[in-house]
Parts: structure tokens; C-alpha cells; sequence
């Protein structure tokens, strides 16, 4: 059995797989299952996918009706019989040795989660732009450094982006987890589900992930009322499934609040005729 499972959520990407793809076929470690879910998709990814499933035998594919990233995810969990485990998006990449250094960190100092930098790649100039993940006014993470839950240190991480680039989480952080369907942004219950449940995290500077951040359509920068009400949501459902842990570090629930405050501020901004937003 391989260490770590690839999950790929995948729906009306086509323009992008394939890139994502290579860069698995590309990594110094092949100690891993790549596991491409197309959600209903009505691009032709499938006819892409193909050809890397029946010529690597660590690549698998399966096809469901659509449910959104959070049904990706659901799915994932039950198909998941590695110990660790990460999601590319397809409209992104990683790095050579991501799959080999990820999991080096992870196994040599006995973590739960990995979460490392990536690089902010613009699809109309092909530039790249370090992003070390985190907002460095509120945390001041070291490349190396163990956070151990209960600590002031720990709490810094919550100041890190949720999106699940470079991030390696251990399976058994997140089996229990029910993801909301239908709605985006599930990557957030994702991670501060996870770091609730963690006890140790290791910091890496190192970008081992390239995020596409502007192309149409990705929910980074997309502001309609539909999309925002989904992120509400999705908070709403990290606060509900949180209650069921102990020792929650208040820093948890000033990172929420702040989540609902920028939701707020970004009333003026949403893309809809004003019939909608009255």
C-alpha cells in the first residue's frame, strides 16, 4: 500500500489537468495513489484522464453526479485507505519532490500535519509570486519548527490560508468529518477541522505547490451572492462540528469571527443587481 493518496477534485477543468497530472508522473517519489474524482463534470476530463489511468498504475479514476467539492471530499474519505493524505486541484501543481519531502517531514518528526508555503501562479503572464501562506502581520511561522497543540505558538496557525495547498494531513485527522455538499469553500472545514485535531504541525517555507489563482471561474476572487452565502455556510458548519472537541483554543473562534467580518466587509463588492442584495 502506498503512504499518501492524491486527490484530485475535478470538474470543468479541462484546459488544466493535464498539467496537474504530469506533475505527478514528474515527482521523485511514486509512493502514492492519485485519486481523480470528475464530480459530473461536462468538460471532457474524463478523455484526458484515460490515457494516465491505464498507463500508471497508481493513477485511478472514478465519475460520480455532480455534488459540489465537498461530495469530492466525502467521496475521497471513503475511498482513502492510506495513512496520510493531500489534495491538488486540478487547475494547480506541485513541485518535483513534493510527494518525497512532504512525507519526509511528516514521518521524521512524527507530526500530524504538514502544512508548507506555495507559489501564486497568474494564468495571463505565466509570472509566479511566493506566498508563505500565512498573513505575516499576525503570525510569525519558522521553516522547521513543530507547533505543539495548547501552545501560544500553535495558535499562530491558525492565521495560515486554509486552501489545501501543501498541506499533508495524517487520515485519521479528518475520517469523521462531514463535508456540506453543494456549497465551495469546503476546503476550510477541511484544514481547522484538521488542526483542531491535530496535536503536532510542522511548518516548511519551502513552496512545494503552484496555486492558479485568477483564471475564471476560481472562487478565490468570485463574489457573487451564491458564493458568499456557501462560504457562510461552510463556517456555520465548521463552528457546529467543532463543538463535539475539547480544549478548542480561543484563537479558533477569533479566526471564525474574522471569517464572518470579511464576508461582511465584502457586501459592497458582490457582483448581483441590487433586487438581489435588498
Amino acid at each position: 500500500m502506498p503512504k499518501l493518496t492524491i486527490v484530485i477534485p475535478t470538474y470543468n477543468v479541462e484546459a488544466y489537468i493535464a498539467k496537474c497530472l504530469d506533475s505527478l508522473v514528474d515527482q521523485t517519489s511514486q509512493d502514492f495513489e492519485a485519486l481523480i474524482i470528475i464530480d459530473g463534470s461536462p468538460a471532457q476530463e474524463k478523455v484526458i484522464v484515460e490515457p494516465y489511468t491505464q498507463k500508471y498504475k497508481n493513477f485511478k479514476m472514478i465519475e460520480k453526479v455532480n455534488g459540489g467539492y465537498g461530495s469530492v471530499l466525502n467521496a475521497a474519505l471513503a475511498h482513502i485507505k492510506t495513512p496520510y493524505f493531500l489534495i491538488c486541484d486540478p487547475d494547480d501543481y506541485l513541485r518535483e519532490d513534493a510527494v518525497e519531502a512532504l512525507t519526509h517531514l511528516m514521518e521524521q518528526n512524527q507530526v500530524d500535519l504538514v502544512v508548507g508555503a506555495k507559489e501564486l501562479v497568474y494564468s495571463d503572464n505565466a509570472q509566479t509570486q511566493y506566498d508563505p501562506s500565512f498573513n505575516p502581520d499576525f503570525a510569525q511561522l519558522k521553516d522547521g519548527q513543530i507547533y505543539v497543540k495548547g501552545t501560544s505558538e500553535f495558535d499562530q496557525l491558525f492565521f495560515m490560508e486554509p486552501s489545501p495547498h501543501a498541506k499533508l494531513y495524517k487520515t485519521e485527522l479528518i475520517k469523521h468529518i462531514q463535508f456540506p455538499e453543494k456549497v465551495s469553500y469546503t476546503d476550510n472545514l477541511l484544514f481547522y477541522m484538521g488542526l483542531l485535531n491535530a496535536q503536532k504541525v510542522i511548518y516548511t517555507q519551502e513552496a512545494y505547490s503552484y496555486y492558479l489563482i485568477n483564471r475564471e471561474g476560481n472562487t478565490r476572487t468570485d463574489l457573487r451572492p451564491n458564493v458568499m452565502d456557501a462560504w457562510i455556510k461552510v463556517i456555520e458548519n465548521v463552528l457546529d462540528q467543532s463543538q463535539r472537541l475539547i480544549d478548542i483554543p480561543h484563537m479558533f473562534y477569533y479566526r471564525m469571527f474574522e471569517s464572518f467580518k470579511f464576508i461582511f466587509n465584502k457586501i459592497d463588492f458582490i457582483q448581483a443587481d441590487d433586487d438581489v442584495l435588498r
